[in-house]
């Protein structure tokens, strides 16, 4: 949400995204591509982490982390 992004914000090295809301992680890691895909600022094949709770959408229930190839 906006909160944890700007929270973020202050973290050296963190650039945060917000996406719409998907039903499960495979669904919010396809949103995640195409967002930052949108931007031009990323490549096909960066690297970056993606942080996330899964099931989505529940607050405070990041227990992933995951390395992902765009």
């Amino acid at each position: 949400d906006e909160s944890t992004r700007n929270q973020l914000a202050l973290s050296w090295g963190v650039e945060s995204h917000v996406v719409p809301h998907a039903d499960n992680t495979d669904a919010m890691v396809d949103l995640v591509d195409a967002e930052l895909l949108k931007l031009n600022r990323y490549n096909t094949g960066d690297t970056m982490i993606i942080t996330a709770g899964s099931p989505p959408g529940i607050p405070g229930t990041t227990n992933m982390v995951r390395v992902h190839h765009l």
